[in-house]
């Protein structure tokens, strides 16, 4: 494991305690922060079992559960022949189950999935074991809790689905999501010793937007029936999201299909945004003629997964294809909170200029719809009336500063507000007045997406722009603490 205490900075290095550890880590965290947790395959002699670790000091030491276990800090969740075990928590301010964890695997390809109601301390014997076969499952959880299972077959061509509606308590009946040309994993020029594996990554929309608690998944796929030859296999991205609870799904595709023959993408991850905007990573062989050498390449959505932004390049260098068994290995990973958008992918360029294999973990920091390079703080679409950003820089206690430039000359006031923009919610601010300062820390509450500057120019008139939920810029007033007039400002 590794941890930043520097925004991903600099990391340091610690071992899960008890050893024996193997493959396919997987982390979450409590929605408090107080928790984090991780699992992993573990005791590996033939097969795996399931292991599972608490954080309670944000991931320095992995001893947490002992606590309530003296000396025992690790839950086995199962005992034999696990594989490829996703985590996620519920994380919905409005769930009646939130903070519950969901833990799915498979074992023999029969799909598992077990939940803890107690941070990580108890889990339920499998709330969900059954078939159709398949493996690389992944959960999402709406704004109500309800939880989607999802993964592909892989005695089948299908992806498959499964919702509960009392918090992983129990499930009902499966869904067919999609129909595949392939499944299991598939070889490719750039993987053809590991092969490009079928696994979803799921999100669902916990916003207040205009698609609001729609689910979505992202997997691989090739463009024909699978074959045995790499070079015959091409691979594509494919998204597919649901307005109705999962009981009908729509799938579009994040990339461009003109050049499908000639270029492969691969091993996605999907996250969606507090505004609701849905981001995607996958690796991309359009640099590389011969189809082994990859990039990570980044889309986006504002509707809903039903178009999406041209891709960027994230990386800066193409990452070759090595003689390695793991090659690029089984997954990439990407997630979002506040602004702060990191993927997180396998690279195999040499750093030091030379030919060697060269594997190792990376990350890229993402400026939200707009591609690689990431930034800091700044909320884009935010500005004040003069057009100057509202820098918002998030500090070391978890806190927020806001600083911006005056407005509408001198004796101007300020009133800092929170809350999504679809309607601004004048009875819940967070500071009323600045009394002229054009500076503030404010700490975030669990839920809150969006910060505010409203200028007043001293003779009781206000207005600034604030980006709604829907990416859009709009005049907005409040009548909270100011008078609700606009115009006296440019």
């Amino acid at each position: 494991m590794h941890y930043s205490t520097d925004g991903g900075a600099t990391w340091t290095q610690v071992d899960l305690p008890l050893g024996g550890t193997c493959c396919d880590p997987t982390v979450e965290w409590s929605t408090d922060g107080k928790y984090a947790y991780t699992a992993t395959l573990g005791g590996c002699i033939v097969f795996c079992e399931l292991w599972f670790y608490r954080s309670d000091d944000g991931g320095m030491t992995w001893t947490g559960l002992e606590s309530v276990t003296p000396g025992d800090p690790r839950r086995e969740i199962e005992t034999s022949f696990a594989d490829r075990e996703y985590l996620h928590v519920d994380h919905s301010p409005t769930s009646p189950y939130k903070d519950t964890i969901y833990l799915a695997w498979h074992k023999w390809n029969v799909m598992r999935l077990s939940r803890s109601t107690d941070f990580g301390n108890t889990w339920s014997t499998w709330v969900f074991s059954g078939t159709p076969l398949g493996l690389g499952a992944d959960v999402a959880t709406d704004r109500a809790g309800n939880v989607y299972y999802a993964w592909p077959g892989s005695d089948s061509l299908e992806v498959h689905v499964s919702k509960s509606t009392d918090g992983g308590a129990s499930f009902g009946p499966l869904v067919t999501v999609a129909t595949n040309n392939a499944s299991f994993s598939f070889p490719l020029p750039s993987m053809e010793s590991r092969e490009a594996a079928m696994y979803i990554s799921a999100d669902a929309d916990t916003s207040d937007g205009p698609y609001a608690d729609s689910v979505y998944l992202a997997w691989t796929d090739t463009t024909a029936p699978e074959s045995t030859v790499p070079s015959e296999n091409h691979a594509r991205i494919r998204v597919a999201y649901s307005r109705d609870g999962g009981d009908t799904w729509t799938v579009t595709t994040p990339h461009e299909t003109a050049d499908e023959l000639t270029v492969d993408r691969w091993q996605p991850f999907l996250a969606v945004g507090p505004d609701g905007t849905v981001h995607v990573i996958f690796n991309d062989t359009r640099r590389s003629p011969d189809r082994t050498a990859v990039d990570v390449f980044y889309s986006h959505s504002t509707d809903g997964g039903q178009t999406w932004s041209t891709p960027e390049r994230v990386t800066s260098e193409l990452s070759p294809n090595i003689d390695d068994s793991f090659e690029f290995g089984d997954y990439s990973g990407l997630d979002i909170v506040m602004n702060d958008l990191v993927a997180i992918f396998t690279d195999n360029r040499s750093e030091g200029g030379g030919t060697g294999d060269s594997i190792d973990v990376y990350a890229a920091g993402i400026t939200p719809g707009g591609g690689g390079g990431g930034g800091a703080g700044r909320i884009p679409g935010s500005r004040n009336v003069t057009g100057t950003p509202l820098t918002i820089t998030r500090l070391g206690n978890g806190d927020l500063q806001l600083d911006w430039s005056a407005v509408c000359g001198a004796g101007s006031d300020y009133g800092v507000y929170d809350g999504v923009l679809t309607v601004l919610d004048d009875t819940n601010p967070v500071q009323c007045s600045t009394g002229g300062a054009t500076s503030t820390t404010l700490t975030p509450a669990a839920g809150d997406r969006f910060y505010l500057v409203v200028a007043n120019d001293g003779a009781g008139a206000e207005g600034s722009y604030g980006r709604r939920s829907d990416d859009s810029e709009r005049p907005v007033s409040a009548s909270a603490c100011f008078p609700q007039s606009i115009g006296a400002c440019p």
